[in-house]
């Protein structure tokens, strides 16, 4: 069976193809890339709380980089896209728009059987989600149905949540509701920065999706439940922001750093 691994190139990802790849022996046909605009968060500049938090984005990605450089040779900690593409000689497509005609007609003539969607702006439409023979698969680092929407780590932080969810579910038109195909849920400290949390929670992701691909047609899709007790939420708002602050979080903490990224 051919999967192929779908999402756009920021730091969560790299984390995910790493523990993929390396630690779990998934294999993928393909990686490709959607057409990504910066930042995470769709907010005046002008509000410095805001503009820090996604220029975290960017920034995390070469922090990592720095210390892969300071690290022993034969010990480095994360291999970027362009070495886990060599290593494991998996082709690379750029700048993919899901809903072009163009990819569509790519997926047919590679026979791509399933879709893993992970960390992406773009929403899919009717003919992408149904045209491969599996489906589509998103991973949402949440227990769903709570905690939908953009950024479910920072809005399961703000309501003082002590755990790491991993969500697969098909996807369908309306976002984060297709049917769960399976769960993973870990205790965590409380003190963890958010950057810790994601890193921790892409792991969890992997493990899920190892399980999944490794007894396919032995996981049944499980319509969502509409009793949710933490709905949708958007990109974080200036407030929230604000709060997450107030209550002592950290969006990234340096010392966690060494014991995020091993892959043995």
């Amino acid at each position: 069976m051919n999967v192929a691994f779908v999402g756009a190139p920021v730091y969560a990802n790299i984390h995910l193809l790493n523990q993929c790849l390396r630690k779990h022996d998934i294999e993928f046909s393909h990686i490709i890339f959607t057409k990504w605009t910066k930042g995470d968060v769709k907010s005046p500049a002008s509000d410095l709380r805001i503009t820090a938090f996604s220029l975290l984005q960017e920034f995390l990605p070469w922090a990592v980089k720095i210390i892969n450089k300071l690290s022993p040779k034969s010990g480095k900690l994360l291999w970027n896209f362009k070495q886990l593409s060599k290593e494991y000689e998996i082709p690379i497509l750029n700048d993919v728009n899901l809903n072009d005609p163009e990819f569509h007609q790519t997926i047919k003539d590679e026979k791509i059987d399933l879709l893993i969607i992970s960390v992406t702006e773009q929403i899919l439409g009717k003919e992408i989600i149904n045209l491969p023979e599996y489906g589509c698969l998103n991973i949402h680092p949440s227990i769903l149905p709570d905690f939908r929407g953009a950024d479910p780590i920072f809005q399961m932080m703000l309501q003082n949540q002590s755990y790491l969810g991993t969500t697969l579910h098909k996807m369908s038109e309306k976002v984060d509701k297709g049917p769960i195909i399976h769960q993973k849920k870990r205790s965590t400290s409380k003190q963890l920065s958010y950057f810790g949390r994601d890193v921790k929670g892409m792991a969890l992701a992997s493990e899920a999706l190892k399980e999944y691909l490794g007894n396919i047609n032995n996981f049944p899709q499980i319509e969502q439940k509409e009793k949710i007790q933490f709905r949708y939420r958007s990109s974080p708002t200036k407030t929230e922001l604000k709060n997450f602050k107030k209550m002592g979080f950290n969006y990234i903490n340096w010392k966690e750093f060494p014991q995020l990224f091993v892959y043995n």
